[in-house]
């Protein structure tokens, strides 16, 4: 994706990397990027989401 936008070119110079290991479970991870668009500055600011699927178990407390 092009992040920064003239009226004759698009070109990319931003770059986010992303390194999940070796022993990472992908079937746990989503992974989503992109764009935001507005007309602040001539480059468009990107972004990188990671979220874990993987559900937390909470340990039940016992009342005192």
């Amino acid at each position: 994706m092009p992040t920064r936008i003239t009226s004759r070119t698009a070109t990319l110079i931003d770059h986010i990397y992303y390194y999940e290991g070796k022993s990472t479970n992908r079937d746990n991870l989503e992974v989503h990027n992109g764009n935001f668009i507005h007309d602040l500055t001539d480059n468009l600011p990107n972004y990188l989401l990671v979220i874990n699927k993987k559900k937390i178990m909470q340990k039940n407390k016992d009342p005192l």
